[in-house]
């Protein structure tokens, strides 16, 4: 007798691994097939595996042909009758009861307040009895066999291993979540180290004392607030004769300092961040003020990579610290999570325009960091003006402040 085979039926049924298969092949050839094979108009609903080795072994066997309403009708009784017989493994039960839910949602529309079957109650409750499970358990089900049809559709390999136990369904998941963390990684790494335009941005440096500026309501919606005020260390160079900085010591730098964020707290987005570059010997004095007006989130640690002055006999200072926080709200830094410990050389002693001037490549990372093109970017201690370089060569709206006209490009320079 030839029957039909549906593939579409036969792969609803788990397939046994190889032993399995060795066993219950010698077992008909032994005693031949003794359990009928269940048919509906000469397709196989249940028997594919004795039927396949009945045939090619010329083995006898028996049908009993059932009459079910319609092939979704036919699908269900062999889900059911999969779940009352055979040694599954969880993720094959666990898709089965899955589909069997989904199937009755989607008979019925989605509409789940139609999930009812006349005869035994909701199709949740129903399949929790009599898989004795909770309702909650079969929901889950039904979205871990939503994702094993998906698996079928992009990646069939795959759901065949899961399917024949050779993976679990909680492997793939893990799997396909390390790989949409690493392109989601890889897209905003190449979205950081992108090229930009920078031709619609403005700047401007004004010449004079950021307090006037700000008071004059010079600038509104900062975007990004970065800058290297005084130390209030009493700025000494070994290096060159620089001039005393202006508010470089202790008590004019308190209060320059808390001034100057006040006012920039005003005009200020919300969701602004801040960096402010500083000394680590006088964190005690400068984390407050800035505490005060601003949200602390990080101190990062500037490695510049070389020795300082000072005692020759202990060890040598090689870092400055950078206070980063925001204004009012949180929002996420551009890029990937990368450590707090940020690995730029200082500028070159003989290429310094000013005596605390920072290098190009730690200020365009920051400025890309905490900011989009078109942002707005205010230094109010603007020295060489090296934070609105590079803001304005990265396509930023950047505006500053420094009192010493002689630190001051003149194609930036503005009085107001």
């Amino acid at each position: 007798m030839k029957l039909k085979v549906n593939k579409e039926l036969k792969d609803l049924i788990p397939p046994l691994k190889e032993d399995e298969y060795k066993l219950l092949e010698q077992s008909i050839i032994n005693e031949g097939c003794r359990d009928k094979l269940i048919t509906w108009n000469d397709t196989i609903v249940d028997g594919h595996n004795r039927y396949e080795i009945c045939t090619e072994n010329g083995i006898p066997f028996e049908t009993e042909d059932r009459d079910f309403q319609d092939i979704e009708e036919v699908k269900d009784w062999m889900d059911a009758n999969q779940l009352g017989r055979r040694n599954l493994t969880n993720d094959q039960r666990k898709i089965i009861i899955g589909r069997r839910y989904n199937r009755e949602k989607k008979s019925h529309g989605g509409d789940r307040s139609k999930l009812q079957n006349l005869q035994h109650g909701r199709t949740g409750e129903k399949l929790a009895k009599e898989n004795n499970i909770s309702q909650r358990t079969v929901h889950n089900y039904a979205k871990d066999s939503e994702f094993f049809d998906e698996l079928q559709e992009k990646e069939p390999e795959t759901a065949q291993k899961v399917w024949a136990g050779e993976t679990t369904l909680t492997d793939v998941k893990k799997q396909k979540k390390k790989k949409e963390k690493r392109e989601k990684f890889e897209q905003k790494k190449n979205e950081f180290a992108k090229e930009v335009d920078t031709t619609v941005a403005d700047s401007f440096c004004y010449n004079g004392s950021c307090l006037d500026y700000l008071q004059k309501d010079g600038i509104d919606n900062i975007d990004l607030l970065l800058t290297d005020p005084p130390y209030a260390m009493d700025y000494k160079s070994g290096w060159n004769d620089w001039s005393k900085i202006d508010g470089d010591v202790r008590s004019d730098t308190v209060n320059l300092l808390d001034a100057c964020f006040s006012l920039c707290q005003q005009k200020m987005n919300d969701d602004a961040h801040v960096y402010v570059f500083g000394n680590p010997n006088e964190i005690e004095y400068v984390k407050p003020i800035f505490e005060r007006y601003f949200n602390l989130k990080n101190i990062l640690v500037w490695d510049r990579q070389v020795i300082g002055m000072g005692d020759l006999k202990s060890y040598g200072r090689s870092y400055d610290i950078i206070y980063f926080g925001y204004n009012k709200e949180w929002k996420d830094l551009n890029g990937t999570r990368e450590r707090d410990v940020l690995n730029y050389k200082r500028v070159s002693p003989n290429e310094l325009i000013h005596p605390t001037e920072k290098p190009d490549d730690i200020l365009k990372y920051l400025i890309k960091k905490s900011s989009n093109e078109s942002d707005i970017v205010f230094d109010p201690f603007a020295g060489s003006c090296s934070t609105i370089r590079n803001a304005f060569e990265l396509n930023r709206n950047v505006y500053g402040c420094e009192l010493e006209s002689k630190y001051i490009p003149e194609w930036m320079s503005k009085k107001i």
